[in-house]
């Protein structure tokens, strides 16, 4: 990015080996590369948002995995009382 006379940015890109210059409306990047600027920061984020909440879920995962344990052991007990009195009578 350079100087122009008046004091605003200009932003410049070669193209096809001629510098081609984007004049930038007050001192704010072309519209093109906002947009590159924007998709490089929602992937940025979305990444940064996922190793944020990645061991929240492992947690959560492994709490549902005890729980679920805790509940076969319950029910697989329950079923043994029931085959239990079955036999009895």
């Amino acid at each position: 990015m350079t100087r122009n006379f008046n004091g605003g940015n200009t932003m410049t890109a070669k193209t096809g080996g001629l510098a081609r210059t984007q004049p930038t409306i007050s001192g704010m990047p072309s519209l093109e590369t906002a947009r590159a600027i924007d998709d490089s920061d929602k992937a940025a984020g979305l990444q940064a948002a996922h190793y944020r909440l990645y061991p929240c879920m492992r947690e959560l995962e492994q709490q549902f995995d005890a729980k679920a344990s805790e509940l076969r052991a319950a029910f697989v007990a329950a079923c043994g009382e029931i085959i239990g009195r079955g036999e009895e009578a």
